[in-house]
């Protein structure tokens, strides 16, 4: 093609792109034109709703204080989610969020994750803070704060900063969390501040260094509701100097048993142990708590048993399943702490580890015959699951529970089902003990419900899981679990995990 050609052809291709530009254009303001005539007489069936019902639905929505922590949203994402997430639909929506002061009570904002531009411009994240909460109106806020490993560098909001922000809502805190180190916290002055609707507290350290006990950390002095406590990651209860009196609940870590004796008034402990830096001289005694777990250490370290330095006198629950490496000291110390204490014990979660049911059962858990109604055992032995099966067949020295209602086996080896169905049978339909009201075995793999299996029984013939579907259906709570569970189960009530 010639020169002159190609020039025509490009002066043609020019005039068929203005037209078709052209065409473009009209269409998108022809669109936008149908567009808000459909507005104007459209009908969302959603925004129909009574206010009641949408505020209702907001409110569902809402993540949970666990959620926030373990999601742990950036400052980005945050707008993405609820209830901001809300306020971007339509102006209705907005109109009714904005208008609902529990959406806005709750606030979570990650430091760490603010760029350099946002942190140093003047006020900005203040005014957003006062925006959200004050959207709140007098509601008791859940404050939750990440700051930066490195404090004050350029892309953190400054200590001082952090702490007028604190200090400046801490009359309207009903929950406070901060991802802190122990230093940070220190500068914060939370000691210095006055909480009156304070009521659960959670705080971390972060990163290194460790936290100090030398130089433990003042908070919360003028706290007058502070119940709870939790200390997670690398925090340590003797690195705080707190109101323990007016303890009720406590997570966390420990490196010695001063909490049971500065916190004469706790209820409820979930501790972690890793080691014991000193024995008290002597067994303390703590007339009040009900309910004690004993939990792996942050790094994954199994907990010190500290059975042998307690006497809880009011004990109702005890969970020592994270103890599973020594099969006779734990057994032996476990009946050591509940003959000394004498406790009303209701509910027992501990881990066998294959051990004898003999060891745990004839001797250990004779003082607690009377009392126990809920029972969890981890890692059984087929002996000890014999022994367990035979709840309520045995003659004495064999305990029977007869006030047992809950009992969960996990991990327990190949399993015998006419036994397990003989034991269910019996403790569904006996006068002389209390009604099972929940069974849960979870199985090894390969192990579970063979389509041929059968059970014979008087007036009971058929397979396991016919059995377990009658049981069900009189009303106790049957859940068996296995990585291979079979559909044909799913009326008794199988799941991914119990």
């Amino acid at each position: 093609m010639s020169t002159a050609n190609l020039r025509k052809r490009l002066v043609q291709i020019d005039v068929e792109i203005v037209k078709y530009k052209s065409a473009i254009s009209w269409l998108e303001q022809h669109r936008v034109a149908v567009q808000h005539q459909l507005h104007a007489i459209a009908r969302f069936p959603v925004l129909t709703l009574p206010i009641e019902i949408t505020a209702e639905i907001f409110s569902l929505c809402l993540p949970t204080i666990r959620e926030l922590r373990e999601n742990g949203h950036s400052a980005a994402e945050s707008f993405k989610s609820p209830p901001m997430l809300f306020t971007a639909v339509c102006r209705t929506w907005r109109e009714i969020a904005i208008a609902m002061p529990p959406l806005w009570a709750k606030f979570q904002l990650r430091l760490d994750t603010v760029t350099q531009r946002v942190a140093s411009e003047p006020e900005m994240i203040e005014e957003f803070i006062e925006q959200w909460l004050g959207r709140a109106a007098s509601r008791p806020l859940s404050i939750m704060f990440h700051t930066s490993r490195y404090w004050d560098d350029d892309y953190t909001v400054t200590t001082g900063r952090l702490r007028d922000i604190i200090h400046r809502y801490a009359p309207r805190i009903a929950y406070l969390e901060l991802h802190s180190t122990q230093n940070q916290i220190r500068e914060l002055a939370l000691d210095s501040a006055a909480f009156p609707q304070l009521q659960r507290a959670c705080i971390g350290d972060l990163y290194s260094p460790a936290p100090d006990p030398l130089n433990p950390v003042n908070i919360f002095s003028n706290a007058p509701r502070l119940a709870e406590l939790k200390l997670f990651d690398s925090a340590v209860y003797s690195s705080y100097t707190l109101p323990s009196l007016q303890l009720t609940k406590f997570e966390g870590e420990i490196k010695n048993l001063e909490l049971f004796s500065l916190a004469p008034n706790l209820v409820e402990v979930e501790c972690s142990v890793e080691y014991l830096e000193n024995d008290p001289p002597s067994v303390i005694s703590h007339p009040r708590l009900e309910s004690l777990t004993l939990s792996e250490s942050p790094s994954g370290v199994e907990p010190e048993n500290i059975l042998p330095h307690l006497a809880l006198p009011a004990l109702h629950s005890l969970d020592i399943a994270a103890i599973v490496s020594d099969e006779i000291v734990v057994p032996l110390s476990l009946g050591s702490f509940l003959a000394r204490s004498t406790a009303p014990l209701r509910t027992l979660v501990a881990n066998v580890n294959k051990g004898s049911y003999y060891d745990w059962v004839e001797q250990r858990l004779s003082h607690i015959e009377d009392t126990l109604e809920n029972l969890m055992v981890y890692n059984l032995s087929e002996t000890f699951l014999h022994g367990v099966m035979s709840l309520g067949s045995e003659l004495p020295p064999y305990p029977c529970f007869p006030r047992l209602q809950h009992l969960s086996l996990k991990n327990s080896p190949n399993t015998n089902y006419k036994l397990l169905v003989d034991f269910l049978y019996k403790r569904s339909t006996s006068v002389q003990f209390a009604k099972l009201r929940s069974f849960h075995l979870t199985c090894e793999n390969g192990t579970f419900l063979d389509d041929a299996f059968y059970v014979a029984q008087p007036g009971h013939v058929g397979e396991v899981v016919d059995h377990l579907a009658e049981l069900a259906s009189a009303g106790m709570d049957i859940c068996i679990h296995s990585h291979r569970a079979k559909p044909h189960v799913n009326h008794v009530r199988s799941r991914e995990s119990c």
